[in-house]
Formats: structure tokens, C-alpha cells, sequence
């Protein structure tokens, strides 16, 4: 019995260390200037680089907007990645935050949003589904400027140092 509460500890210490590994592997990378950080965002797997954007517009103070358009440079790779993420439950802030890459998507060129009729559906549930109405504001604005092509540029951003 003793035995298998030493095994259960260390496990669990295992587990909160990996997580807190993470965490200061966020914090390390948003330790570096944002040139730096533009820099090494594209060295970073999709997956991770999606964590990085939530991390850093989510938990940092000002927030990262910027890697939206870095992410957006994933074009069609990044927009599966997306879908899995919008398959599920997600909250209002994680809604905001990919819509918002979303819009860097049909921003940048990157990817055709607006006319992945079957992507925009879902995100506007995602949205309409959204507690705070504030967020659900923002988020819808987004959504709009994608539809309208609102907000458009030629793909040339910084993440492109």
C-alpha cells in the first residue's frame, strides 16, 4: 500500500513539474524581445505555436496580437489545426482569440476564411454561444471583417523579419 502512494506521488509530482515546465517555457519565450519572439515563433510546431498565441493574449499584459498575423503565415496547416480546436467546448476567450486568427488569415491572404463555408459556421456558433458580451462583441467584429474583407493587407507583416 505504501508502495503504490509513493508511485501515485511521484507521479503526480512528475505531472505538476511537466506542467510548470511549460508554463516557464511560455514565460521564457515571452522573456525575449518582440523581434526575437517573431523571430522564433516559426521554429516552434503549430501546436505550439497556437499555445504560445493563447499564453501570450491570454495571461501577458499587453497582449501578443501580433503573432496572429505569424500564425496566419501557417495558411492551411494552421487552419486544421483550428478545426480540431473548434471541434470542442472552448471559452470566451479561447473563441475570441481564434477568430481574431482567423481574421489574420483572410487578412494576410493566407487562407480563404470567408469562403470555408463549413469553418465560418462553426466559428459564428463558437461565438453566439459566447457568455460575455463584451468578448462576444469583439469576436463578432472579427467575424465581420471577415466577411466584408474589412481589414486587408498584402501578407507583408512583421512576421516575415
Amino acid at each position: 500500500m505504501k508502495l503504490l502512494h509513493g508511485v501515485m506521488f511521484l507521479c503526480m509530482g512528475l505531472i505538476g513539474c511537466a506542467g510548470q515546465r511549460e508554463l516557464k517555457n511560455d514565460r521564457d519565450f515571452f522573456k525575449q524581445s518582440v523581434i526575437e519572439q517573431i523571430r522564433s515563433y516559426p521554429r516552434h510546431s503549430v501546436d505550439e505555436q497556437l499555445k504560445l498565441y493563447f499564453y501570450g493574449n491570454q495571461r501577458r499584459h499587453p497582449p501578443a496580437t501580433y503573432l496572429a498575423d505569424c500564425f496566419a503565415l501557417n495558411g492551411l496547416h494552421g487552419v486544421e489545426r483550428i478545426r480540431v480546436t473548434l471541434s470542442g467546448p472552448l471559452d470566451d476567450l479561447t473563441t475570441r482569440d481564434i477568430v481574431a486568427l482567423l481574421s489574420a488569415m483572410e487578412a494576410t491572404g493566407q487562407y480563404n476564411v470567408r469562403d470555408d463555408h463549413e469553418l465560418m459556421n462553426v466559428a459564428v456558433k463558437h461565438v453566439e454561444g459566447m457568455g460575455d458580451p463584451n468578448w462576444r462583441e469583439v469576436a463578432q467584429s472579427d467575424l465581420d471583417s471577415i466577411r466584408h474583407k474589412g481589414r486587408r493587407y498584402d501578407g507583408a507583416t512583421a512576421c516575415r523579419i
